[in-house]
Formats: structure tokens, C-alpha cells, sequence
């Protein structure tokens, strides 16, 4: 039995993550069997706004172990998970977003009990997105998030998930060459997998609340979706077109659609879809804003397919 020992290291990356940070430290601080945790390491990549301040609280208020790294500049995921799984030195590694809520009460035990096989490389949570917290966003984050309302979906994205460690060091950690802000979490799906490790779920639900600051913009959208545009430009200069994000290739199937005659009438037919239905939330909700969602799903596109030509071109993420 594990109930004595120190097995996990929890690291958290923040950057300017004041609008949700506390309330995701408190999900921590609402976790059972905490004397499992060795210590948390919180990485501060170059915030500029209060999460230093809510850092502070929690050391204050918490009962766990804390560990500060600074970055004076931004650095990116990657780079800072390295840091902190190097840093660390118990048998797991669970690594959280600053965005998320633990609605399990003892999913450090459930951990516990699922790592007494020695062959687990990771154990990942269902992820929700409720749309009671969708409705909290302004127009352009519900934009982002229309898609996710009420969907649950199951993957090692780094909300919640347990790793070996001594697995994670042996793949050669997550890939800071390539990616920076994102993707390097698919990299490590696709490297675990050449490895022949195992990945299971841990049944462990988490809440993904995203950044609610109302300040959030058209272009903070544009830029968050050419930041996951890059990513797939990558995978697939590393990997050829079969990869776990094959799905979101649909923009660049309909643009091809367009070159070639046969095939333009359906493209078209296609694109007019995308232009009204791909954030068709939008449209029932009142927003002065809506009316502009057929050129806001225009510049999405073009967006996109730019980042994905420019990162396949480049080989890495640079957003």
C-alpha cells in the first residue's frame, strides 16, 4: 500500500492566470490524503498580472509543500514542465493547468491505487466543459469555446494527468525543440505510444474553466487559435498526416477543394457551412457582435491555414 508515502510531485505552469489560479488551488486544497504530495512546484513563466500575489496566499493558507520557480521572461510549457520534473524527485509527476478544478475529492488516492502497476506511463482525467461556465465568457471567448460546450472528452493534455516519472525522463520529456505553448502534449501521446508505453484514465474528472478575464479580445482569440494552428503544422512536419489531430486538417481539405474543378462546387458549399455554422452558438445568443461572426469565421480560417503552412514550413512553434 501507498497511504504513507510521498509519491507524487505536482507541478502547475502559470502565466497571467489571476482570473482562475485561486480557484484552482483551492480544488487542491479541498484533495484528501494530501501527505501523499511531496511538494507542488508552481512556475511562474513571466506572469505580468496578480498570480504571484494568489501564489503567495496559497503558500500562506495551504497545508502542502511549495516550490516557486521564476521566469523573468515567458519560456513556454514545455520548457517549464522539464524544469519541475527534473526538479522533482518522487516516483510520480501530475502535472495541472492553472485553469482547472478537481471535482474529485480524493483523486490523490485514486492515483495512488491505479500506479501500484509499474507499467503505467500515465493515468489522464475526463475533461468537462460545462456550459454554465461558457456562459461566464465574453463574446470572443465564447468564439473559442462554442465547439467544447457540454462535449466531455478523455486525453493526456496536461489538465490533470500522472506520470511515471522515470518513464517521462527515459521518452526524453516533453519536447522544448519544437513546441512551446502548445502541441507538446500530443508529441508526448505520439512518443509514449512509439515506446510501446501504456496510458489509461484515471476517472478522475476535471473542470477546464480557461482564462475569464472580460478583457479577453478578437485578437486574443485570433492569436490562441494560430497558436493550435501551429501545432498542427508541426505534428505534421514530424509525423506525416496520420496523427491524433488529423481532424482539424478540415480547412486545408476545403481550400484544396477550391483549386480543383470537380471538387469546387462541394468546397464552396463546404466553406458557406464554415462561415455560418462552425461557432453557430453565437448566432442565439444577444451580442452586438454576431453580426460580424461570418467575417470573424473568415479570418479564422485564413488564420489558421497561414499558421499551419508557416509552422510546417519552420518546423517549430514560435506564437
Amino acid at each position: 500500500m501507498h497511504e504513507h508515502k510521498r509519491l507524487f510531485t505536482i507541478v502547475i505552469p502559470v502565466h497571467n492566470g489571476s482570473s482562475t489560479l485561486t480557484k484552482t488551488l483551492e480544488s487542491l486544497k479541498d484533495q484528501t490524503h494530501q501527505d501523499l504530495v511531496s511538494q507542488i512546484i508552481i512556475i511562474n513563466d513571466g506572469s505580468t498580472d496578480n498570480s504571484v500575489d494568489n501564489i503567495r496566499e496559497f503558500i500562506k493558507t495551504s497545508n502542502y509543500t511549495v516550490s516557486v520557480i521564476k521566469h523573468k521572461y515567458p519560456k513556454g510549457l514545455a520548457q517549464s514542465y522539464n524544469q519541475a520534473i527534473i526538479k522533482s524527485k518522487s516516483q510520480m509527476v501530475i502535472i495541472m493547468h492553472q485553469d482547472i478544478l478537481i471535482t474529485n475529492k480524493n483523486s490523490f488516492g485514486i492515483l495512488a491505487k491505479i500506479f501500484t502497476d509499474k507499467d503505467l506511463f500515465c493515468a489522464y482525467p475526463t475533461i468537462l466543459h460545462p456550459k454554465r461556465i461558457w456562459n461566464q465568457y465574453n463574446f470572443w471567448q465564447k468564439c473559442l469555446f462554442s465547439r467544447y460546450v457540454n462535449v466531455i472528452h478523455s486525453l493526456p493534455i496536461q489538465k490533470f494527468d500522472c506520470f511515471n516519472r522515470q518513464k517521462l525522463i527515459n521518452i526524453g520529456l516533453f519536447d522544448t525543440k519544437h513546441f512551446r505553448t502548445a502541441g507538446e502534449d500530443i508529441e508526448m501521446i505520439i512518443q509514449s505510444k512509439k515506446h510501446g508505453f501504456k496510458s489509461i484514465k484515471s476517472g478522475i474528472k476535471v473542470i477546464h474553466i480557461h482564462n475569464t478575464q472580460k478583457n479577453f479580445s478578437f485578437r486574443n482569440l485570433l492569436k490562441k487559435e494560430m497558436q493550435l494552428a501551429e501545432t498542427k503544422g508541426v505534428l505534421l512536419r514530424l509525423h506525416g498526416p496520420f496523427i491524433p489531430i488529423y481532424k482539424s486538417f478540415f480547412r486545408e481539405v476545403i481550400l484544396l477543394g477550391l483549386v480543383f474543378y470537380y471538387t469546387r462546387p462541394l468546397s464552396v458549399l463546404l466553406f458557406i457551412l464554415y462561415i455560418f455554422f462552425y461557432n453557430w452558438r453565437l448566432f442565439l445568443i444577444k451580442d452586438k457582435h454576431r453580426i460580424f461572426l461570418p467575417l470573424v469565421n473568415i479570418a479564422l480560417f485564413m488564420s489558421n491555414i497561414y499558421s499551419t503552412i508557416k509552422s510546417f514550413a519552420a518546423g517549430k512553434q514560435t506564437i
